[in-house]
């Protein structure tokens, strides 16, 4: 029988691997410019989009650990924004596959991943502060984000 906390290890492995995949493939911050500039955006806005993006990852932080101050229970909290972020970006692959993206699409569709990771973010972090063991902490993060990285 799997202790809980190797099942959490490798339940957060696997859906950290599949986020490095994602992330190695679709950098949002290299992919957002080049996106832009293919629809015919100008060149404030391309130019202006790591720093959007960085505010966009920062304020839904602020805001997060006080919407989930008090939950018991984040699972699924965590699992349901892990599965509905992606989507975003799916309907603008789905846009710009068809051609009818346009610089709003792409805005829009950008800025709604980039807020719901930035909430998402440290709510995951309290989330994988209570589903690891004290003593095994450092070791199971390792695991997880060094196959995320790997």
């Amino acid at each position: 029988m799997i202790s809980l906390h190797r099942r959490n290890v490798i339940g957060v492995t696997f859906a950290e691997a599949g986020w490095g995949v994602s992330w190695a493939m679709v950098s949002i911050f290299i992919i957002s410019p080049l996106f832009l500039s293919r629809l015919g955006a100008d060149f404030f806005i391309v130019s202006s989009i790591p720093a959007a993006l960085g505010l966009a990852f920062s304020f839904p932080q602020l805001l997060a650990g006080y919407i989930a101050l008090g939950r018991a229970r984040t699972r699924g909290v965590v699992i349901f924004w892990h599965l509905v972020c992606p989507l975003s970006l799916g309907v603008l692959s789905a846009l710009l596959f068809t051609g009818r993206a346009r610089i709003i699409d792409g805005v829009i569709c950008i800025g709604v991943f980039v807020i719901i990771v930035g909430f998402l973010f440290p709510i995951y972090s309290n989330y994988l502060n209570r589903v690891f063991l004290p003593e095994k902490r450092g070791v199971a993060m390792g695991i997880a984000f060094g196959v995320n990285n790997a």
